[in-house]
């Protein structure tokens, strides 16, 4: 997350880069919503602010995705202070140009602050990730924002501080089931269990 804020700070002196700029703080609250929910990125495109329960700092989902899903999706901190970074620019914006503040509860919630939804965040992921330096020998390998989900499954698993997630509250945050968690999201190992299994 370094070099994203660092390229975030490199553009921000810059009018002609200010459309750059609002992209890649909005990249920047992408990843730290994904990361921290596991919610598919078409669900995530999906989120409007009627949907947002800022009283819980949850997300219910109506008909979102390919899979059209109806749920709840509890977002850990990390992810309500994006999407609150995410409303506040919107904001911004209104109050600087129709003078009022109020969010629009119809309207998608991940978008730039002139409240234009952003669809496609490939190319821009793909920018960060060269910019990190990840190389990568073939397409296949390289990591998309859907390899959050992944990262969030397995954080969830195996995290030191704090509560482990159970495999059965992971299918029903993320709408899978036990047999895709554990074949293609539970990157975790018996390393990852050692207090558990002495009893510590």
């Amino acid at each position: 997350m370094k070099t994203a804020k660092a390229r975030i700070t490199a553009s921000k002196n810059e009018p002609r880069q200010r459309h750059v700029r609002q992209n890649r703080l909005l990249m920047y609250d992408v990843i730290i919503l994904l990361a921290n929910s596991g919610m598919r990125v078409d669900e995530m495109k999906t989120v409007t602010w009627r949907g947002v329960d800022w009283d819980k700092g949850d997300i219910i989902l109506e008909r979102a995705g390919k899979k059209k899903s109806n749920r709840r999706v509890v977002l850990r901190k990390s992810a309500v202070n994006a999407l609150t970074r995410i409303a506040k620019r919107r904001q911004a914006w209104l109050r600087a140009n129709v003078k009022a503040d109020k969010l629009n509860p119809n309207e998608r919630a991940i978008a730039l602050p002139n409240g234009t939804p952003v669809n496609d965040f490939k190319k821009a992921f793909r920018d960060l990730l060269s910019d990190c330096g990840f190389v990568y020998k073939d397409a296949k390998d390289r990591h998309t924002l859907t390899s959050l989900r992944h990262t969030y499954a397995t954080f969830s698993l195996t995290r030191t501080r704090g509560k482990r997630a159970t495999i059965r509250t992971l299918v029903k945050q993320m709408d899978t089931s036990e047999r895709m968690i554990n074949t293609h999201y539970g990157h975790d190992d018996i390393e990852d269990y050692r207090d558990e299994l002495r009893g510590e």
